[in-house]
């Protein structure tokens, strides 16, 4: 919402699912859209026919998938746009969503929603991968063409990749980051997670346990790790 006479953003209402695992629980993305959208406007104490635009963001649906979930909240004629920018997807909504008050709005929904599959993939085949050019790259510059593992995909290998070799990338161009940092890293994010009831993972692991892990591709190893919605 913006405060009078300016283009100040506030976050007004917060809204979140628990994080599941994949495959584990029978509901789908209307379900998590009408939780989390319904919460946060509970948070915030205003109701839905005040919102004047939603910004919808997933990767794993059909087109308008962000109408349908917002269909569970309410149903008053307001645009819903959806965004795909796969792991930055709830960030651009936001972003969206923020460019839209700075417009003139008052009230703007970012929600976000994921049902994902066992892994990562691409659907669509007979298209031009959209990422093929960036792991072909990542190939002719160094990186191990292979699997990093027999079991799993290729996108879900070469994304991975993507994220482990940026962290080499990254430990190269600043001498003073070692493995260590990144075990630092995981090790935060799990203690958070076990005091946060909708985490996935709610179990403190040592650091000696993440670092020990099978390693996936150096540094990534096994041990190093829903729904949302926001009302600006």
């Amino acid at each position: 919402m913006t405060s009078s006479g300016n283009t100040k953003t506030y976050v007004v209402g917060v809204g979140m699912t628990k994080f599941e695992r994949p495959l584990t629980k029978k509901w789908d993305y209307p379900d998590m859209g009408r939780i989390a959208g319904k919460d946060a406007l509970k948070d915030c104490g205003l109701s839905y026919d005040l919102v004047e635009s939603v910004v919808a963001s997933y990767c794993y649906g059909e087109p308008t998938c962000g109408q349908r979930a917002v269909y569970e909240i309410g149903l008053t004629g307001i645009p819903v746009f959806n965004i795909n920018n796969n792991c930055s997807s709830g960030s651009s909504a936001l972003m969206l969503a923020r460019q839209l008050v700075k417009a003139g709005q008052d009230c703007v929904m970012a929600l976000g929603f994921e049902k994902m599959e066992r892994g990562l993939s691409e659907r669509y085949t007979d298209k031009t991968s959209p990422v093929k050019r960036h792991m072909d790259h990542m190939v002719n510059i160094g990186a191990d063409p292979e699997l990093i593992r027999k079991d799993l995909n290729a996108m879900t290998s070469d994304v991975v990749k993507l994220f482990a070799y940026a962290a080499r990338e990254y430990m190269k161009k600043y001498s003073q980051v070692s493995m260590d940092d990144f075990v630092k890293i995981a090790y935060k994010n799990r203690r958070h997670g076990a005091n946060n009831p909708r985490a996935t993972l709610q179990r403190v692991v040592s650091m000696e346990s993440i670092a020990s892990k099978n390693v996936l591709c150096h540094p990534i190893t096994l041990g190093q790790p829903g729904l949302l919605c926001i009302l600006l």
